[in-house]
């Protein structure tokens, strides 16, 4: 299959977002000024804000102010699809929603803000990569939730959320691990970290998704191709989060490559296998999808896998 003909087709996108993404997270080049006129301008976008609160939130189903986690129409989350559509801080729109997202003090059902403080893995990981993306990376408030996330580490070299019903036996999950994952991902000054390396040894010495110690039987049965990202895990995290640490050629990836490659339609898009129910639509299930093609070919690049990039 020609990957440079996909890269070409991206690049080249009826979408700005995928255009810009294309540009800043594969190329690694400036994006074109005039993209985030174009995709402010876009439908997925502005049917996203049409449904933001004036004072700066997104309700989940009109009740609270989407600070449970497991919504994938709660607030965070929300700010997480506009990252990935190319928005950051740079609107004012998105710095209130943030900042209100920061302040907020009240307990939200059995959550307590500020969200590194509630022990939820997928929570405060997740916030992490999407406030970078979103260009707070510097911020303040940044500091406590990355500290976090290094001292979070468990005994196993995974993540795992605060339940009354957990031990000090329990095992890491997967989900909360992932994120940990994608959000070192982001910041590469943590990669020698001895966290770092420990939560990317939960990957490797599984062979990305597979039950220690046999290494025969698969997490969950596997990990499927979906987009957007939100408490349930994409095969393209694991894949993204360690090529980008420079892990993408390592032998316990070949299964998941492989399960990777196995999923492209007769043009030679990767298919997309599952989205959630959420405002920002990718695209059609079991189709070619530019998302999933997006993040596997940067995901390829940056494992070395594509010859010319």
């Amino acid at each position: 299959m020609n990957e440079k003909y996909l890269v070409e087709k991206l690049l080249n996108s009826e979408s700005p977002s995928i255009r810009y993404r294309m540009q800043r997270d594969f190329l690694e080049i400036e994006p074109d000024e005039n993209l985030r006129e174009r995709i402010l301008a876009s439908k997925q976008v502005e049917k996203i804000f049409k449904k933001m609160h004036p004072d700066g939130y997104w309700l989940h189903k009109g009740s609270g102010d989407g600070i449970d986690y497991s919504m994938s129409s709660s607030t965070h989350f929300i700010l997480s699809y506009l990252a990935e559509l190319g928005l950051g801080k740079w609107d004012d729109r998105i710095d209130k929603a943030v900042r209100r997202y920061w302040a907020l003090k009240e307990p939200q059902k059995w959550l307590s803000p500020p969200d590194y403080l509630t022990g939820q893995s997928c929570l405060y990981s997740q916030n992490i990569r999407t406030f970078i993306m979103l260009g707070y990376k510097d911020d303040v408030h940044m500091a406590p939730r990355i500290k976090t996330l290094l001292n979070e580490v468990r005994d196993d070299n995974g993540y795992l959320c605060v339940r009354k019903s957990f031990k000090d036996s329990t095992k890491s999950c997967i989900r909360g691990t992932t994120k940990a994952l994608m959000a070192y991902a982001e910041l590469p000054e943590f990669w020698e970290h001895q966290s770092c390396k420990r939560t990317v040894d939960y990957f490797l010495s599984r062979n990305v998704y597979y039950r220690k110690p046999e290494l025969t039987e698969k997490i969950r049965g596997g990990l499927q191709l979906s987009f957007p990202f939100t408490i349930d895990v994409s095969l393209l995290e694991p894949l993204y989060a360690l090529s980008t640490m420079g892990y993408g050629r390592k032998r316990a990836l070949s299964d998941a490559w492989n399960d990777l490659d196995s999923q492209r339609d007769a043009s030679g898009y990767y298919k997309l296998q599952w989205n959630p129910p959420v405002p920002f639509k990718p695209g059609e299930r079991g189709e070619g999808n530019e998302w999933v093609t997006f993040y596997a070919l940067t995901s390829m690049k940056r494992a070395g896998k594509l010859k010319g990039y």
